[in-house]
């Protein structure tokens, strides 16, 4: 009854925030509208500017709140490239870990033991080769994220893998977005950012992690 009433909870909370000002707030419009002042107040107090940065991001991940592209976005025209992938991938990292444990701990158990029959063979693969699986879906970006990480949970993979394929497979596509952000009065929308050239790119390294799974099993056969 404990975990029945902490999921009503957060469902209550997550709806409350989706109609709450702040989810209205992540748009690509309010951010080049304030652009200024974001910049100028990042440059007076940095540190505290990275910290709120992280928290956010964290937050709206956690969450699964709409608006962490806008965020990387912001992140690169603050903080630069380099710098903002690097506090993107804490934030976006933690904030998977959180949506994970969640799912794990409210639906993950009860699926794997209702279906575990059915799901005999999917865990069997997923054992052997769910690493490679996961850094094929964060590579390749156009699955949705919140998706993998609660998808993730009904699974058995475990934690430390989940962790390290997510903040591994994320840094490409955190690059792009940061990188655009640099020019973000240039940006007149979010979809423009990703070119068919760009997504041609990460679906390679998508191919190329599924190449691991192909490796593996020939080596073991052998």
């Amino acid at each position: 009854m404990r975990r029945d009433v902490i999921l009503v909870i957060l469902i209550l909370v997550i709806l409350g925030i989706r109609f709450t000002p702040f989810a209205d707030q992540l748009t690509l419009e309010n951010l080049k509208a304030n652009a200024d002042s974001f910049k100028l107040f990042t440059t007076q107090n940095f540190l505290l500017s990275v910290l709120t940065y992280i928290g956010v991001y964290i937050f709206t991940v956690s969450l699964s709140i709409p608006g962490a592209t806008v965020l990387t976005i912001a992140g690169g025209f603050l903080f630069g490239a380099v710098w903002a992938t690097l506090f993107i991938n804490i934030g976006a990292t933690c904030g998977a870990c959180i949506n994970f444990l969640l799912a794990r701990y409210f639906f993950g158990e009860s699926v794997q033991k209702k279906y575990s029959t059915g799901l005999f063979k999917f865990n069997k693969e997923f054992k052997e080769n769910g690493i490679f699986y996961l850094l094929f879906v964060r590579l390749v970006p156009i699955f949705p994220f919140f998706l993998i990480n609660i998808a993730g949970g009904f699974t058995k993979i475990k934690f430390k893998h989940f962790l390290w394929t997510t903040s591994l497979g994320i840094i490409p596509g955190s690059f792009v977005y940061a990188y655009a952000g640099d020019s973000l009065h240039t940006i007149n929308s979010v979809k423009d950012i990703m070119s068919v050239k760009i997504l041609s790119v990460f679906l390679l390294f998508g191919l190329l992690a599924l190449m691991g799974i192909l490796l593996k099993k020939k080596f073991i056969k052998k």
